[in-house]
């Protein structure tokens, strides 16, 4: 009996032979439970040449071995040899992220490494490629992304903000290849794309859903005028920056694109009223709205966003003369579900710059924020710069219902005191972060009483 049992036990202790089973059963093995560090290491692995030779070709062959999702250190210093490795052995990589790891983002021994070659070497064979995030990869230019645009005409999502080297001619070939484009990210300062690649992108990609061109001062109505007449399923749209778009634009996308969730116009100064009252009658599932710098827009245009965009989550706005209580007010009202809320005062022009003698421009008062604080109970985020006519009053009553609150920012309110601080810093227990600035009145009070619940200055 002792001896038939050690027998069985022998047996089961023996090594199973993968070379002795199918071609596709072993890439299946493989495909099911092969990880990134097994193959970095199948060239060292404890097989000799001809079964190392046998592996290698399996992964190669086998399309449906690859990596859902890579994620590499832009300051990696081989990344450029990894990835060519992978391209080399047709390993499919469906997301490739290149990104920037680590707290400090100011950290400039931190550069990125990635260059063309690295991209090239991937993508001439490795050709899956759906979602490519580039983000900071200044060293990029048009030369790898051409190649990604020919070659991996499944790209659905494109990442290539702050890549200044990348320009019209390689985008266009990305709008012409890959027309399942979903998503294309190519914020940038001042940098080299214009209206003729938009165009190609809004002809080509009908499918674009998330758009981000913060920065992108040359492009204009032209461009926008056709993502808005074809690209009908778009969801989220950043123009922050981008001066020279108007109301013509914007009244074509908020005609077409009804299924609209978040847009961000700040700075552009062209845009008034009538883009908003377009905006909020026909996209009435917007969450997400940002208007920092739109000083022609009062509070005609706010009245029309409160009344029908009732799902705002976000909001920031400026608050110059046209903006008043009337506006904010009905923003709380009606828009209940509001998580983040920026107002931003207006300086006027005078000399005097210190905190005590500048004078504002802006007509909220303690009504607009008591109405925002009974009525929007779930805010996380609520920032205040610059109106002047803020008081404890308005403060006393955020402490009060929003209970909430994470983050919380007041800047230039100089009737605000540790009255109503020391008692945010009790109620609001789960604010993490304050940002004071410009105050004569808080004392190191307030201040301790934060930081004993350990929340942070900033």
């Amino acid at each position: 009996m002792t001896t038939v049992v050690n027998e069985a036990q022998d047996e089961e202790r023996k090594s199973l032979n993968l070379f002795a089973l199918k071609r596709d059963v072993i890439s299946k093995i493989l495909n099911q439970y092969l990880n990134l560090y097994d193959v970095g290491n199948l060239d060292t692995a404890c097989c000799n040449i001809e079964q190392r030779s046998q592996l290698l070709s399996i992964l190669s062959d086998n399309k449906s071995f690859g990596f859902d999702h890579l994620y590499i250190d832009y300051a990696q210093r081989s990344i450029n040899e990894f990835l060519t490795w992978i391209g080399a052995r047709g390993i499919k990589v469906v997301v490739l992220s290149v990104v920037k790891k680590g707290d400090d983002d100011d950290d400039d021994d931190r550069t990125p490494t990635l260059t063309d070659d690295g991209l090239l070497g991937l993508s001439r064979h490795s050709t899956c490629l759906q979602h490519l995030d580039l983000k900071d990869c200044y060293n990029i230019t048009d030369t790898s992304m051409t190649v990604i645009g020919r070659n991996c005409l499944g790209l659905q999502h494109l990442c290539i903000s702050e890549c200044l080297k990348i320009t019209d001619a390689s985008i266009i070939e990305v709008a012409r290849h890959c027309t399942q484009l979903r998503s294309l990210d190519i914020s940038g300062f001042d940098r080299d794309v214009t209206d003729v690649s938009m165009i190609e992108i809004g002809r080509n990609c009908l499918g674009l859903q998330h758009l981000d061109l913060k920065d992108c001062c040359n492009i204009t109505d032209v461009s926008m005028t056709v993502i808005g007449t074809n690209c009908h399923g778009l969801l989220s749209l950043n123009i922050d920056g981008c001066w020279d778009i108007s109301d013509a634009s914007m009244i074509e996308i908020s005609r077409n694109c009804l299924g609209l969730q978040s847009l961000d116009v700040s700075e552009c100064k062209e845009i008034t009223d009538v883009s908003m009252i377009e905006i909020s009658r026909n996209c009435t599932h917007l969450q997400n709205l940002f208007l920092g710098g739109c000083k022609q827009i009062t509070d005609a245009g706010m009245l029309e966003v409160a009344r029908h965009c009732t799902q705002l989550r976000s909001l920031r706005t400026n608050a110059f003369e046209n903006i008043t209580d009337a506006s904010i007010i009905e923003v709380a009202r009606h828009c209940t579900q509001l998580r983040s809320l920026s107002i931003y005062g207006g300086l006027s022009t005078s000399i005097d710059t210190s905190y005590t003698n500048r004078s504002y421009t802006n007509k909220i008062t303690d009504a607009s924020i008591i109405e925002v604080a009974r009525h929007c109970t779930q805010l996380r985020s609520l920032w205040i710069n610059s109106c002047e006519k803020i008081t404890d009053v308005s403060m006393l009553e955020v402490a009060r219902h929003c209970t909430q609150l994470q983050s919380l920012g007041i800047l230039c309110s100089v009737k605000i005191t540790d009255t109503s601080m020391k008692v945010i810093a009790n109620k609001c227990t789960r604010l993490r972060s304050l940002h004071l600035r410009g105050f004569s009145f808080i004392t190191d009070v307030s201040r301790c009483l934060f930081r004993e619940r350990s929340v942070v200055f900033t």
